[in-house]
């Protein structure tokens, strides 16, 4: 449900939205609130520690939309990328419930953590030299470009600074609503789907 409102918002409204997800032992998955970029300032800041249990602790990842209209990715961004490093960091849930979900108009993805530990350990050097390595990431991934071109360049990107060590990135098939990784072929000029 909050997937489906955030793509119509996505192909809506002039800003982006989205959930910071936790999960919680007895009460199970939990959503905070729905936060609202703004028509100047249309990227969404997430929050985190809203309860005892929607704690920093329980924090797990977010789901939000882009717009899909030039002005951001059709998949992911580096900020997004740090922000997953910043839940790993803050939280004590284990590695496979972690993940960051983006939703477009032109489809659904998702990156989770493939090793928490890499991630934590990259999480101040991506901050620290997060314009040099937007350079590299804008030079790969083209805003402009149709979404499979950016998902190609996303994996390009992952595989030349090595975060194919430390994160994954899946994409969800529409017709049937199955999961499928995606990763490089061999010659790293196509993607390879794997279902899930």
């Amino acid at each position: 449900n909050y997937m489906n409102d955030l793509k119509t918002r996505a192909a809506s409204q002039g800003y982006e939205s989205g959930y910071t997800m936790f999960q919680n032992a007895s009460l199970g998955l939990q959503f905070s609130p729905r936060y609202d970029g703004t028509p100047d300032y249309p990227a969404v800041n997430l929050g985190i520690g809203f309860s005892s249990t929607s704690a920093d602790l329980n924090s797990i990842g977010a789901i939000h939309c882009h717009l899909d209209n030039g002005s951001t990715y059709k998949i992911f961004s580096f900020q997004d990328m740090i922000a997953l490093a910043e839940f790993a960091s803050i939280s004590t849930q284990p590695t496979a419930q972690f993940g960051i979900y983006v939703v477009t108009s032109s489809g659904t993805f998702c990156i989770k953590i493939k090793n928490k530990i890499q991630l934590k350990d990259r999480k101040n050097i991506m901050i620290g030299t997060q314009g040099a390595y937007e350079d590299k990431f804008d030079k790969l991934v083209d805003k402009s470009k149709p979404v499979d071109e950016q998902v190609l360049g996303f994996l390009q990107f992952l595989k030349a600074e090595k975060f194919n060590q430390s994160i994954e990135l899946f994409e969800k098939d529409e017709t049937t609503n199955q999961w499928n990784k995606l990763e490089l072929t061999p010659n790293g000029k196509d993607k390879n789907p794997t279902t899930c």
